[in-house]
């Protein structure tokens, strides 16, 4: 797929990535683990009165949101570098879920950078 890089200063750049669509079976692996720590996370707050009256339910529910939430990722961008239109030095995307735009900052120079694409 093709982008453009833009950075804060008004400079851009054209670059190509890919996306990755996840399958059921691992946005399923995704939310059952993150169900999984946060239902940790609630028993293990059990004996700290008094927070956990607010721990327990808050990370209790905060997991099914969260759960919910990693059902419905399932496009992702694939790791890719590219220069920074401002230093020209590579920048390194970790691989996350598609955002359009997709906001970050240089690591190098420190400028914002946006990344926006045609969905198709």
């Amino acid at each position: 797929m093709e982008g453009k890089i833009s950075s804060s200063s008004g400079k851009e750049a054209a670059i190509q990535f890919s996306l990755r669509t996840l399958s059921s079976q691992e946005r399923k692996k995704l939310a059952l683990k993150a169900l999984g720590t946060f239902w940790g996370l609630s028993l293990l707050t059990i004996p700290l009165p008094p927070i956990h009256w607010v721990t327990v339910p808050g990370f209790f529910f905060f997991g099914i949101y969260w759960a919910i939430r990693k059902l419905r990722e399932d496009v992702h961008f694939e790791a890719f570098a590219f220069p920074c239109p401002e230093c020209a030095q590579e920048v390194r995307v970790v691989p996350q879920v598609r955002r359009n735009p997709l906001a970050f900052v240089c690591p190098h120079c420190r400028y914002g950078l946006k990344l926006e694409f045609q969905e198709n």
